[in-house]
């Protein structure tokens, strides 16, 4: 062991003799030279490497400046590795250069610097991969690694790597290392500088810096520097990975000088990678990258591109690409924690178009963002930040298209899925004018903000100046800023765009089919409306909000929705102002808010025109307020004046009459101006006749007197051998009713059935001749009613069904024959329930309550007799008669779905009937001992009520016409078929005035057990 360290000091001794006794050094023909002694110094002087080799494991090089291969063909290599390796080289350290103007054939040329594992290199100045002026056909490999802690290549000026300014190139690898925790530190540094390049140039050009790896540079860092390029594929990456980094004063990746570039064919592509957490680029002042249309930075998974000010796509250059198109740089910030930072300016798009997406907790950050900084060239795209899910944009302002100049500056908020975080407090475009035509989509937005995500949130920041907004996507999103100074076009593709300030929305506002444009009851100015969709004013339960239009409204069968407490013509309503002109056709739908109805004079105006009102609007369905019906007319209700406003009326104007040709050959006489029509009655919604009718069925569906119960007749017990009367009956009705409310402008006719069963629980006599009955009864009703308007001919459809149940009480004078005074008492408890069907409106549902209950009392005498050739004996009987009826039946106070109060009015009735019966009892004697008799008979009556039936709604009574004084004939028979059976039935008609009639049969059969 001891025999071998002598053996090695002695070749260091010579080594160092050699290299004192020669100023310079060349290395060749495979030869290679070994340090391995820390103590030791090996002085080479000018160091050239042409083809061998130079391992320093332990000790100091020293050199006098240093070449590794010069020519095409040759091979050479340095490697120091070890904390106790080092080289000291003043002058120039050169790595693979060709500067000789010779002529080769397909010669692979190598040369590599690896500085491991502590080693140090520290030289004034470095060159790596410089190609000037070479015609060579050649294919160069060169490596420069600097990896392990400790390990570092310290320069004190400038590091000028894989540098071309050739004529003829094919291939060419430049490949640099920073690993494991080595560093490089230089003043300055360089990497892929094209000066020129010729057709068929390849040069491959890759920076690697990772593991905790770091280049320090103090001043400017340039990577992929283009000043004059030619037809050439010239690729560069720079990656910094798993906690690499870069410092620099200044950064600077693919910037090309003025100038144009022609891609076609070949290309010239920069890509830079930022990946992993730690890793990260720090710049102290600028950061910069070019407007190569092929370049693609990309910060991920926790990275950081850090700096004062940041410029993306600077240049000023027109970059064509395959087929004469343009394309424009990209940069992609994605996964959590990444970001690019800049403490004061970030610029995007500067002279050049660019392109960068942040998504999936990818981030950018800067005290203000510019986007479209200054244009000088015309190009076809323009700049786009994506801002997609998990992604995030932090600043103070972003400015869009600076100077008006630039094609397109557009954010993309979200791509169709969730949305990412933009926190602003303003969105500026351009101040010049805005030449944006919307149905050209997203082109020639000059500056934009495109919304397309699923979220539905608030957008904070204010918009300001011009910046074109096209809404895409089904969610709603809600501008909450200050837009007063906003001046751009908002264009609705999809979903809602809401208001969430005053005056939130711009120069013009375009609602496509599937759009919504909602003003969520903030007044709002803008210059024009394009509409296709929808545009709501207010918000729900709120009303008085104004859209007010400089320009014009066009409207392609869109819909306007407005908000109107519907009342009288000082309403409070939303209010459309258009202070120009209006075309095409337009659905209104008008929402009721907490209005009662009322009367009309000339309207509710709701639309005002000032220049030509040649667009047309229709109300979408049925405008119902209370009890009254609004219609949107030109005009209001005086037909013929003020033509250019719309209005709400309840009022009806008679249609004018088509005048008649005249004679051309009778002088025609002077015009006169015709007198509009006064309106007299408003209209009314036809619900109000159904509810009429469901209180009117309610008090007399159950209604009946003593023969409609009984129909009894005069019979023998056929057990008993006594007058009696039956224990069980049951009674069938059906019935048809008309009525009129309000002049004949509604009618109703409604159906009914009843059916009602009884029978006596008690009979007794006091005296002999006289008799009493007492029973119980109880019913089910069924009532079915249609009522008309036949003004605008809608209708509306009631129901009511229900139960009763009761007592009745019956006294006879003389129960033999049933002659003399008789007087009959029934009461009955009575539930029903109700439904208003009014069309294109939900049912609505209720309840009534209440009790009916009557006192009948007649007298019965004979008026005559007479006996048929066929022996039958006919008597003739009077029973005058009178009855007085409580009717007490009352629905529940409702509310219906526009929150009028309905109250139904007539309960409480007292019913007074004054008529009189006349009937002839027969009975043949081939009928005798059989029970069999029978009894026509007919019967006029007169009734009288004491409350009109109806309803009352809000404020407003609607009355059933003509029910206070009535008249009615009854005829039918009644009759005893056996001992055991008696049936009979009859046939009613009742008539008022105005209309109303009343008309039923009734069916009765009562068994004697």
């Amino acid at each position: 062991m001891e025999k071998k360290q002598n053996h090695r000091t002695v070749y260091c001794f010579f080594l160092l003799l050699a290299a004192s006794a020669s100023h310079a050094v060349t290395i060749k023909n495979g030869e290679t030279k070994e340090l391995d002694d820390k103590s030791a110094t090996l002085n080479l002087g000018n160091l050239s490497v042409l083809n061998g080799s130079v391992i320093i494991k332990n000790g100091t090089l020293e050199t006098q400046g240093a070449t590794i291969t010069e020519k095409a063909g040759e091979t050479g290599y340095v490697t120091l590795s070890g904390r106790d390796s080092r080289w000291n080289n003043t002058g120039m350290l050169r790595l693979g250069i060709i500067d000789r103007p010779l002529d080769f054939d397909h010669i692979v040329s190598h040369a590599s610097l690896k500085i491991t594992d502590g080693a140090n290199v520290i030289t004034d100045d470095f060159v790596m991969g410089n190609y000037n002026e070479a015609r060579i056909d050649e294919s160069g490999f060169y490596e420069l690694t600097v990896s392990g802690k400790g390990s570092k290549l310290k320069v004190n000026n400038n590091i000028l790597a894989s540098t071309y300014n050739s004529n003829r190139l094919p291939n060419g690898t430049v490949t640099i290392n920073i690993d494991d925790g080595g560093v490089i530190e230089a003043e300055n540094m360089s990497v892929h500088e094209m000066n020129r390049i010729s057709r068929d140039t390849s040069v491959n050009t890759t920076l690697n810096i990772k593991n905790n790896g770091v280049l320090n540079v103090h001043k400017d860092f340039y990577f992929a520097k283009y000043t004059q390029t030619g037809h050439a594929d010239t690729p560069s990456e720079l990656n910094v990975l798993s906690g690499g980094k870069i410092r620099a004063e200044n950064f600077y990746a693919g910037i090309h000088d003025a100038g144009k570039h022609n891609y076609e064919n070949h290309t010239f592509p920069v890509s830079v990678l930022i990946s992993g957490k730690g890793s990260s680029v720090e710049v102290t002042d600028n950061f910069v990258t070019g407007g190569n249309p092929r370049s693609f930075l990309k910060v991920a998974d926790g990275a950081e591109i850090s700096a004062a000010n940041i410029i993306m796509a600077s240049g000023g250059t027109s970059y064509i690409i395959d087929d004469g198109k343009k394309a424009a740089p990209e940069v992609l910030v994605t996964g959590a924690q990444s970001k690019i930072t800049a403490q004061n300016t970030m610029v995007l798009g500067d002279e050049v178009d660019n392109v960068i997406t942040v998504e999936q907790g990818g981030a950018l950050s800067a005290r203000n963002i510019i986007i479209g900084n200054k244009s000088a060239v015309t190009t076809n795209t323009g700049s786009y930040v994506n801002l997609l899910a998990g992604g995030e944009i932090i600043t103070d302002g972003i400015s869009l298209n600076k100077d008006s100049y630039f094609d397109n500056a557009v954010i993309f908020y979200g791509n169709g899925g969730n949305a990412g975080t933009l926190k602003t407090d303003y969105i500026a475009g351009f101040t010049g004018n805005n030449k944006y035509i919307p149905d050209t989509g997203n082109a020639n937005l000059k500056s934009g903000l495109v919304f397309n995500y699923q979220d539905s949130n608030n957008f904070s920041p204010d918009l300001i100046n011009t910046i074109n907004i096209i809404k895409e996507n089904t969610n709603t999103i809600t501008l909450t800023g200050n837009n007063s100074r906003h001046s751009g076009m908002v264009v609705i593709d999809d979903g809602t765009l809401k208001a969430g300030n005053l005056n939130s929305f711009g120069n013009g506002v375009n609602v496509h089919n599937r759009g919504n444009f909602d003003l969520n009851g903030f007044d709002q100015t803008i210059s024009s409306l394009d509409n296709r969709g929808v545009v709501r004013l207010s918000k729900n339960n709120q009303t008085q909000t104004t859209l007010n239009i400089i320009n014009n409204l066009n409207s392609d069968n869109g819909t306007i929705i407005f908000n109107t407490e519907l009342g009288g013509d000082n309403s409070v309503t939303d209010k459309l102002i258009i202070n120009k002109n209006s075309t095409g056709n337009t659905t209104v739908q008008v929402n009721n808010i907490n209005g009662r109805g009322e009367k009309t004079e000339k309207g509710i105006e709701l639309i005002t025109v000032s220049g030509d009102s040649s667009g047309e609007f229709k109300q979408s369905g049925r405008i119902v307020s209370g009890a009254y019906e609004y219609t949107l007319q030109r005009g209001g209700y005086i037909a013929g004046t003020d033509n250019k406003n719309w209005y709400l009326t309840n009022l009806y104007v008679e249609p004018p009459v088509t005048p008649v040709p005249s004679d051309p050959s009778v002088p025609p006489e002077p015009s006169v101006i015709p007198v509009p029509s006064e309106p007299s009655l408003p209209v009314i919604d036809p619900a109000t006749g159904s509810y009429a009718a469901n209180t009117l069925a309610a008090n007399n569906l159950f209604d009946l007197r003593l023969h409609d119960r009984l129909g009894e007749t005069r019979y023998t017990d056929a057990l008993t051998g006594e007058t009696n009367a039956t224990s069980l009956w049951l009674r069938q009705v059906g019935g048809h009713n008309r009525f009129r409310q309000l002049q004949g402008q509604l009618t109703t006719q409604d159906n009914r059935y009843v059916a009602q069963i009884g029978g006596d629980l008690a009979q007794w006599s006091t005296d002999g001749l006289n008799r009493y009955h007492a029973g119980v009864m109880a019913g089910f009703a069924d009532q079915s009613s249609k009522t008309k308007n036949h003004i605008n001919n809608y209708y509306s459809k009631g129901k009511t069904t229900g139960y009763s149940a009761g007592l009745y009480g019956t006294w006879y004078a003389d129960d033999a024959d049933k002659s003399g005074l008789y007087t009959d008492v029934w009461v009955l408890y009575n539930w029903f329930d109700h439904e208003v069907h009014s069309e294109q409106f939900s049912a609505e549902k209720y309840t009534s309550r209440g009790v009916t209950a009557s006192v009948e009392s007649g007298y019965t005498f004979k008026a005559g007799e007479f006996i048929t050739a066929s022996d039958t004996v006919n008597t003739f009987f009077l029973q005058p008669k009178a009855q007085i009826t409580f009717q007490g039946v009352k629905a529940k106070n409702h509310k219906n779905a526009g929150d009028s109060d309905i109250r139904s009015s007539g309960d409480n009735n007292i019913r007074t009937r004054l008529g009189l019966r006349a009937y002839l009892h027969g009975h043949n004697v081939i009928d005798d001992g059989k029970g069999r008799n029978f009894e026509p008979f007919a019967e006029i009556n007169w009734i009288y009520n004491s409350q009109k039936y109806g309803v009352r709604i809000n404020d407003d009574q609607f009355d059933i016409a003509g029910t206070r004084n009535i008249g009615e004939i009854k005829a039918g028979v009644e009759g005893q078929i056996n001992t055991n059976l008696n049936l009979w039935g009859n046939v009613a008609q009742q008539i008022g005035d105005a209309g109303y009639s009343d008309t039923q049969a009734m069916l009765g059969v009562k068994y004697l057990f």
